[in-house]
């Protein structure tokens, strides 16, 4: 709320820990507690996984955010904030850009978010909206029930202007062809697809390689 701290340099991650930290190194400066669940302990271990600043986006066409050497408990986490970051420059480049100017939001992996109801609700927001903010949501998962046993996830299929399915598990395959109303020849083929083959569909169901 002080104006006058408005132009500080931004704290980070390593500035955190070093505050929650402090009593353990009887540093009293912060008047902060000991630390008696260990969170400055259990934090230490992301610190590597956080440069100091952020990087801004560059202009160019195509930029990848990789969360594969995030712990399997993180990326969850780490799939919606730059899923967040990425939707609030989407949303302030409408503002500001013609048109013309189109993003496409791809989110690979999309079962980490949608197993919590939030991440579920974020991305049906999300795809609610995007066409506002002159931007394509893409999401590829290789769990189909993500979307067929939830609420979300229907509905995130009924907005969908596309669909894309690939070879399928035995074990998901009725699910499958119920859902999306497939004949037997095509519940045949997305068993037996090989690598770079699906079923595409806008209205009808057509091969494409």
């Amino acid at each position: 709320g002080d104006p006058r701290t408005h132009m500080r340099e931004a704290l980070g991650l390593k500035d955190l820990h070093a505050v929650m930290s402090s009593s353990l190194r009887g540093d009293r400066r912060f008047d902060v507690g000991h630390d008696s669940f260990g969170l400055s302990a259990r934090l230490e271990r992301h610190l590597r996984l956080f440069p100091r600043h952020s990087e801004t986006l560059s202009d160019a066409r195509c930029i990848v955010f990789g969360t594969s050497k995030l712990p399997l408990s993180l990326k969850a986490a780490g799939q919606f904030l730059v899923t967040e970051f990425l939707w609030n420059i989407s949303q302030q480049r409408a503002l500001t850009a013609s048109a013309e100017t189109n993003i496409l939001l791809l989110i690979d992996e999309i079962q980490y978010l949608m197993q919590f109801p939030q991440g579920a609700k974020f991305l049906l927001d999300l795809a609610k909206s995007s066409k506002l903010a002159h931007t394509g949501l893409w999401c590829t998962s290789r769990d189909v029930s993500n979307f067929l046993h939830t609420q979300e996830g229907q509905a995130l299929l009924e907005l969908s202007a596309m669909k894309l399915l690939m070879k399928q598990d035995a074990s998901a395959i009725e699910t499958v062809m119920e859902r999306f109303q497939l004949k037997a020849e095509q519940r045949e083929a997305l068993l037996r697809m090989r690598r770079g083959v699906g079923l595409f569909a806008t209205d009808d169901w057509k091969m494409i390689e």
